[in-house]
């Protein structure tokens, strides 16, 4: 992840330029000034090794001082992460599960891509990346493309899975035109996460 430190772009790597610039030092400078000038480079590189490790780039709660565990099953298993995520990916695993008993294919609504390695069932999808910059200066353009895409019926997934976090926007109008073919058969929400996997209707009334 990426952190308001000294490797963050462009205020690290700005931070960066200007401390490597003070390190020149005009000739003939008194003693007492190098040595003040070098304190002050000292100092405020400290400062910003402690601002890496106290602030993690998006995270309400820094992971490097939480609890933490394991994950033990599944595509992330061996990874160190939080306890309540590491509870949510569990338990997303498991919903997940419960609607891929059969050959299925599947559409994740929301920032987390990394849902689709929860699962066996196919991305049917215009994309699996959250690309949210991309998203947010081309929306019009994407949401006509997603649009159509999803109004060909063998585009249509049989699962529909939204997750949400404190950083998701409301669904997009594709989005909430999709999901009115579907009827929400699970939930899951732990910490800052929730899922809620939503199933097609088939005929039957939603």
């Amino acid at each position: 992840t990426s952190s308001n430190g000294l490797m963050n772009f462009p205020i690290g790597g700005l931070a960066a330029a200007a401390l490597g610039a003070a390190v020149l030092i005009p000739s003939g400078a008194r003693r007492n000034a190098v040595t003040v000038q070098c304190a002050m480079l000292v100092l405020t590189a400290a400062l910003f090794c402690a601002n890496s490790f106290t602030y993690v780039y998006e995270e309400i709660v820094n992971p490097l001082t939480a609890p933490a565990t394991r994950v033990k099953d599944g595509a992330f298993a061996g990874l160190l992460t939080e306890v309540d995520r590491a509870a949510f990916i569990a338990a997303a695993g498991a919903a997940l599960d419960r609607a891929g008993e059969r050959p299925k294919t599947i559409v994740v609504i929301g920032r987390f891509p990394g849902i689709y390695l929860l699962t066996d069932m196919a991305p049917m999808t215009v994309w699996t990346w959250y690309v949210s910059r991309l998203y947010a200066s081309h929306a019009d353009a994407l949401n006509s493309l997603i649009e159509a895409f999803y109004r060909v019926p063998a585009h249509r997934p049989d699962v529909v899975a939204v997750v949400t976090d404190p950083w998701t926007h409301p669904p997009s109008p594709w989005a909430l035109d999709l999901l009115a073919g579907y009827a929400v058969t699970s939930e899951v929400s732990i910490g800052r996460w929730s899922l809620t996997v939503h199933e097609a209707c088939h005929g039957q009334a939603c």
